[in-house]
């Protein structure tokens, strides 16, 4: 079976063996041949990667934008479906309630607020609101 191996003499100082040793020694399953040619292979990359180091940054830098401005548009939409909520609530509790609240009863509302959208991994919308609100009253009734 052949392989397409060959067999040459190298000729390396005594501390480039050493390191050799030490280093294949972290990967007991790899002979000596197979080391110095990952070793090889892998050095070779490198090199070739500093050939075309500026496209592949280039690229790179690219992909890295591209996510960057997703995630953007991403957030920025759940922030606005969060304000268009907060507004919602907002201008229903002012038209609703004014006047009638004191400043303790807000600061409790608010606390609960807090707690339900830490309970619901900040995912909490006017339409849950309304459910909590049926399920409170009829537990009341009962």
């Amino acid at each position: 079976m052949a392989d397409n191996k060959t067999k040459k003499s190298v000729w390396l100082p005594c501390e480039t063996w050493k390191m050799i040793e030490q280093h294949r020694n972290v990967d007991a399953h790899q002979s000596m041949s197979q080391f110095i040619d990952a070793a090889i292979r892998y050095y070779c990359c490198s090199m070739e990667s500093e050939t075309h180091k500026e496209i592949l940054s280039r690229e790179l830098t690219q992909a890295i934008q591209f996510n960057v401005k997703n995630s953007e548009n991403h957030i920025a939409a759940a922030l606005f479906k969060l304000a268009g909520e907060q507004a919602t609530l907002n201008l229903l509790i002012a038209d609703r309630v004014f006047g009638d609240l004191d400043e303790n009863a807000v600061r409790a509302y608010r606390n609960n607020a807090y707690d339900i959208v830490r309970k619901r991994h900040g995912v909490f919308s006017f339409e849950d609101a309304i459910e909590d609100a049926k399920t409170i009253a009829e537990s009341e009734d009962d």
